[in-house]
């Protein structure tokens, strides 16, 4: 059970869309959302919907009028938690990103847009966590076993080294393997920690990367595009993100290495796709043909599930 007593509880907007195909072979329906208190001056940074277990609990952020963010839990029934900040964020910016079959969930929230520390949410708690000597952490996926990732800065012009925290033993860090790369996030572990996540290089704006369990590095790029992010991956190796056409709209995707599969929400003119669980249901954001961003979840997307 969720644990919402140090937030408000409200009741999310919900609106079953109309059946998509991605293939003909595979109806997909979409489950749209609203949070409330959800505003943005940009209107793509209004949801960040990263965040679903087994049980269909989903998590993420809002971007709000004041510029802040804040985090909201979403139960499987469609009630909405908002405005949860970590209590050492006076400025108001937290990001809440993953949440495990446990329900714990992690996060990461900043003061002066500088440093950054991470937290662990459970029980209604807040646990902060940063890496050893690092001078801004980011942790941004954990898995069933209690691993966790992210990216750690060792200075504020630093590009970052991602890390894989095991529940027990020492960390494991790497770096992307292009030597001109000027960011990386690592954005989701699963439980056979594998990785996905994205890095920047001067040549090539986004590039998705897979790391291995074993450690080998494997770019994830849609194509005929130069921007593609991953930002989630189940057990099975089915992978999501997003990525940019030639016009600036942005699309999701989803699938294995090599096999990749674009995804729209119906009417929408821009969608991302940035979590999936291992029954296969996909969450992320879209903005519709009006101009106004919302939340999603789909059903089982057929051929990304894990007991297929």
């Amino acid at each position: 059970m969720i644990r919402l007593s140090f937030v408000c509880v409200l009741a999310a907007t919900t609106t079953l869309l109309l059946v998509s195909t991605v293939r003909a072979a595979d109806p997909i329906s979409f489950t749209k959302f609203d949070v409330p208190g959800a505003t943005a001056n940009d209107l793509e940074e209004a949801y960040f919907v990263p965040g679903i277990n087994e049980d269909g609990v989903i998590v993420g952020t809002i971007g709000t009028a004041a510029g802040g963010a804040e985090g909201f839990i979403r139960t499987p029934g469609g009630a909405t938690s908002t405005q949860i900040v970590d209590p050492n964020n006076p400025a108001h910016f937290t990001v809440l990103y993953r949440v495990n079959d446990e329900e714990v969930m992690v996060g990461w929230y900043t003061n002066d847009q500088v440093i950054t520390h991470s937290f662990f949410l459970a029980d209604g708690q807040f646990t902060a966590y940063d890496f050893p000597g690092a001078f801004s952490t980011y942790v941004r996926s954990l898995n069933n076993r209690g691993d966790i990732t992210g990216n750690f800065q060792l200075s504020a012009n630093d590009p970052g080294t991602g890390f894989i925290t095991p529940r027990y033993g020492q960390p494991i860090t790497f770096k992307a393997p292009d030597p001109t790369t000027n960011s990386l996030a690592p954005e989701a572990v699963n439980d056979l920690r594998a990785v996905v996540g994205w890095y920047t290089t001067p040549s090539f704006p986004f590039h998705g990367f897979l790391r291995t369990p074993s450690g080998k590095f494997i770019d994830i790029v849609f194509p005929g595009t130069n921007f593609t992010r991953a930002f989630g991956i189940n057990d099975c190796g089915v992978i999501v993100g997003r990525y940019r056409s030639a016009d600036g709209s942005r699309h999701g995707f989803y699938g294995r290495y090599g096999h990749l599969q674009s995804l729209d929400v119906p009417g929408s003119v821009d969608t991302t796709a940035d979590g999936i669980n291992n029954e296969g249901r996909i969450v992320g954001q879209f903005i519709d043909s009006g101009g106004m961003p919302h939340g999603y979840v789909t059903s089982k997307v057929l051929g990304a599930g894990c007991d297929e």
